[in-house]
């Protein structure tokens, strides 16, 4: 069964959805585009990325009992609860690792990667093309724009993004490999404002007004509430980026910074993209505590390290632990008693790795 005929056949139909930008963009545009195909998606489920376990999740999505349950921007795994408790229908839309990919009669996976397009792209950016090609939905370029600038993916898309641009008659400004700097990365902020915030309910609620937004300066009027929480978001996060630059734990030999601090806003992934950029050399690794759990960002922008791996091998033998992501970037969590050992393996990983290269 192809994407037309998963979606046309389907009579209820739930969607996950990651809670950064690229994930809350992937929801509009799978929103907007199955909408224009005359069918309607009945429940919204926010998750954050490698959370698919989830008992509230679960039970959420049990008692919507869809026939169809679409998984944007985050990587469903062989053993996941998704995949051994229910046998309808499920569609995953992800640009994460494959290595660990269910298979079954029920499963319908796309990813760029398995056709072995490595190219880091985005999942608002798949999803576009892939919905693009069975209904009209050129209107949602900018949406797509949002979520490629934000998941640091324009470096990647510069013909795409330089139409957007033209077409919204927005400039390039400094930056013109990222295009943090440009309107497009400013309204990527405010829809992750909602998630640094509020979590869940704020990517539910950044969602909300992207569905009632037409283009960029609609969503720019009808952002209100997430525009004035950015400005607050982006003075604490240049605030906690000083900080880091003072305490961080600094071990040279493996190019290799932690720093650990207890947020006021969820601002972890955001902090470890901004310093490792500043950093492209160092394997930049930023925990951020909260109660028994603490969420972990990995981030190596030479890519000499592979992220992804890093966080999948340190994570091993720990309980309740969780990794994943790409080779630039990747993200976890672990318990709080469990942190000193997560950062004995990824010392140890990271010796290993460099007596491989010696």
């Amino acid at each position: 069964m192809n994407l037309k005929e998963l979606i046309i056949n389907a009579k209820k139909i739930a969607l996950i959805f990651d809670l950064d930008t690229d994930g809350v963009s992937s929801a509009k545009i799978v929103y907007e585009a199955i909408n224009r195909m005359q069918k309607e998606i009945s429940d919204f489920f926010p998750s954050p990325s490698g959370n698919l376990n989830d008992d509230s999740l679960i039970a959420g999505i049990k008692n919507a009992n869809p026939d169809l349950l679409i998984i944007v921007d985050d990587e469903l795994r062989k053993d996941s609860l998704i995949v051994k408790n229910f046998k309808f229908n499920i569609l995953v839309i992800d640009h994460h690792s494959i290595q660990d990919m269910p298979k079954g009669e029920n499963i319908f996976y796309y990813n760029p990667k398995i056709n072995g397009d490595l190219t880091y792209t985005p999942a608002s950016k798949y999803c576009f093309d892939l919905f693009s090609k069975i209904v009209n939905i050129e209107d949602l370029d900018w949406i797509a724009a949002v979520g490629i600038i934000s998941d640091s993916g324009a470096i990647h898309h510069k013909d795409f993004l330089k139409k957007v641009f033209k077409k919204y008659l927005e400039e390039i400004k400094e930056d013109k490999d990222y295009l943090s700097d440009s309107f497009f990365g400013y309204l990527g902020d405010i829809i992750n404002t909602g998630k640094i915030v509020k979590g869940n309910d704020g990517a539910l609620m950044a969602l909300r007004v992207l569905q009632n937004s037409s283009s960029p300066k609609d969503f720019l009027e009808n952002a209100y509430e997430l525009r004035n929480l950015c400005d607050e978001v982006n003075s604490y996060i240049k605030e906690i980026t000083e900080d880091f630059e003072l305490k961080k734990e600094t071990y040279e030999n493996l190019d290799l910074y932690f720093y650990t601090f207890s947020p006021k806003y969820k601002i972890g992934s955001v902090l470890s993209t901004i310093v490792s950029f500043k950093h492209p050399n160092k394997t930049v690794i930023i925990f951020s505590k909260k109660s028994k759990i603490v969420s972990v960002s990995y981030r190596r922008q030479d890519k000499k390290v592979d992220m992804n791996v890093l966080a999948r091998e340190s994570i091993k033998g720990l309980k309740s632990a969780g990794g994943g992501g790409h080779v630039p970037a990747a993200g976890g969590h672990v318990q709080t008693k469990d942190v000193n050992v997560l950062k004995r393996n990824i010392i140890s990983i990271l010796k290993k790795e460099q007596n491989k290269n010696a």
